[in-house]
């Protein structure tokens, strides 16, 4: 694992993150800021279709780095756990806490389908 490239940060860089050089606290920020930018950009509401595409292409394949980053087995110290929660809020909360906000499988077999029609 290399050094995160920020200047004077001495974090690790996740190896899902190597080429980007940076640190999931620094790759997070970089694309907030880049965000920041894009969604100035498109306020006015007059970008190009072809300038569209490529925001959509940049944010998919952020988004899908940041993914591969947060299940790659990645151990994150405290201080960067606030940071990785704001965008994957769920992947610190232990499955039981899901499972006990289901109601028991007794509950859910006497309901009743719902029926929607397809074509109104």
């Amino acid at each position: 694992m290399s050094s995160c490239s920020a200047p004077g940060c001495k974090m690790s860089v996740p190896a899902a993150l190597e080429n980007e050089k940076l640190c999931i606290l620094h790759f997070t920020m970089e694309i907030e800021r880049r965000c920041a930018e894009m969604r100035r950009e498109t306020a006015i509401g007059r970008t190009a279709r072809d300038r569209q595409v490529e925001i959509i292409t940049y944010i998919g394949g952020r988004g899908e780095l940041l993914a591969r980053t947060a299940t790659s087995g990645l151990h994150l110290p405290d201080e960067l756990k606030g940071a990785h929660s704001k965008y994957f809020p769920y992947t610190h909360e232990p499955a039981r806490k899901s499972r006990s906000r289901c109601p028991p499988a007794s509950h859910r077999s006497h309901r009743k389908p719902l029926n929607f029609p397809l074509n109104r």
